[in-house]
């Protein structure tokens, strides 16, 4: 799929080009990305897959250096063998914009409650759970605590939270992902989950019942029970992602993005658990301090039902 912007050969569409200069400017300026969104949308524009404009897809494509003729090598941008749509003024004062975590334009909703819990988020060094904590200037982070781990790691929440929604929203609108996930919860595997809860609990009960007519020794009681429990809280488990996942529009109904916007912080995070086993977040390079923004490159990413 060529970049909107240029055509095939690489050479710029001038349409498309002046689209994304439009965009840009609108940001500079202050403006925000629905309203813009919407008047494209009126306007009948749309993305190089003729696909509606989200600003995820606008993030993406005013963030990438190519649109100032340059790429990444390694930490570095160097000239790339594609004209420039931007100049670079321009763009830096986008990607400052776009990229800073105390302007809320681009951010969650409800940003204090966060979006990453339950040992969603792990540290590089030791493997440790990381939890949300107060940062300086203001900015939440998450941290790799020395209560319960080395103390050695953090990371912005609002740089981690928005890579997090923006890779979640990705498999959310990927065909391949849905089909997988709308076959873990056809009907009868529903069925066959309430089936097997009501299975576990009978089997607790009859465990009571045979350990009370010594029938087994209390080891054995011990330790039937703890692996029916182990048990029972997977398919509980099992059973609250299906009721997680039947609430996400169909990709062809064009709403998924509008559907996570408007979702509580509790509902993007029972989302999240769905698909994210956990993210591992590395130390920053010695070469990276000081470095305003997120070094992907720290970030390893482990999911679930891939």
């Amino acid at each position: 799929m060529r970049a909107y912007g240029w055509n095939d050969d690489g050479t710029v569409n001038d349409t498309e080009a002046a689209v994304l200069r439009r965009v840009a400017d609108h940001v500079a300026d202050g403006g925000s990305l629905r309203p813009f969104i919407k008047k494209l949308t009126d306007e009948g524009i749309t993305t190089a897959n003729g696909k509606g404009w989200e600003p995820i897809t606008i993030k993406r494509a005013l963030t990438n250096p190519r649109i100032i003729g340059k790429k990444l090598k390694g930490d570095t941008l160097v000239a790339a063998d594609i004209p420039a749509i931007l100049d670079e003024d321009k763009y830096n004062a986008v990607v400052k914009i776009i990229t800073d975590p105390d302007r809320q334009r681009f951010a969650a909703k409800e940003a204090r409650s966060h979006l990453l819990s339950g040992g969603l988020v792990r540290c590089g060094k030791c493997g440790s759970r990381m939890f949300p904590a107060a940062g300086g200037k203001g900015r939440d982070i998450y941290a790799c605590m020395s209560q319960s781990g080395c103390g050695g790691i953090t990371i912005v929440a609002q740089y981690l939270e928005d890579d997090v929604t923006e890779r979640v929203l990705a498999r959310l609108t990927d065909p391949a992902t849905r089909n997988a996930l709308a076959r873990s919860i056809n009907d009868a595997a529903v069925a066959n989950t309430d089936r097997e809860i009501a299975a576990l609990n009978t089997r607790l009960k009859d465990l009571g019942t045979d350990y009370a007519r010594g029938l087994i020794t209390r080891d054995t009681l011990h330790s039937a029970t703890a692996e029916i429990k182990d048990r029972t809280a997977k398919v509980h488990r099992a059973k609250e992602d299906t009721d997680t996942l039947t609430d996400i529009p169909d990709i062809a109904s064009g709403k998924v993005i509008e559907w996570w916007e408007d979702a509580s912080t509790r509902r993007r995070r029972d989302t999240v658990a769905v698909l994210l086993d956990h993210v591992t977040v590395k130390p920053l390079p010695r070469e990276r301090r000081g470095y305003a923004g997120l070094d992907t490159n720290r970030l390893e990413y482990f999911w679930r039902n891939a």
